[in-house]
């Protein structure tokens, strides 16, 4: 299978380690066994996450590598039932079909969520701001 075609699906993986350098998880996507990296960006602490099953989203190709993302960052789960809650009062929600986590960015020391509202032919990229999370 060509590895483009991964990117943006969602993955149920089993993380079982970390690399040598200590940058990435690795994960084993349990349905066809690839080995999947997810950046170690200090939100998790190495015993809440090896072991688990979790589901991530692949969002990159590094030298031949899948690069996923934790889909349930608890950081941010608030902030998503909050988005959904918005498109409910609207005619919007009823083309959504999923709301991603893709990126936790800190910008002048506050914590932002960048959001992709998945409504299957169109995408739309929201940003949320998460005021009392201090990344170090």
């Amino acid at each position: 299978m060509n590895l483009k075609n991964l990117i943006g699906k969602k993955k149920r993986i089993k993380i079982i380690g970390k690399t040598n350098n200590k940058k990435y998880y690795v994960g084993k996507e349990i349905e066809q066994a690839y080995n999947i990296y997810i950046e170690d960006l200090g939100d998790y602490y190495d015993e809440e996450l090896i072991g688990k099953e979790e589901e991530c989203i692949i969002i990159d190709i590094i030298k031949n590598n899948l690069i996923g993302f934790i889909l349930d960052d608890r950081k941010f789960i608030n902030d998503i039932k909050k988005i959904e809650k918005k498109l409910k009062d609207t005619q919007e929600y009823e083309t959504v079909k999923d709301i991603y986590l893709m990126e936790r960015l800190k910008i002048k020391g506050k914590v932002l969520g960048l959001y992709l509202v998945d409504e299957g032919d169109k995408r739309k990229i929201l940003f949320r701001y998460n005021p009392n999370r201090n990344l170090q």
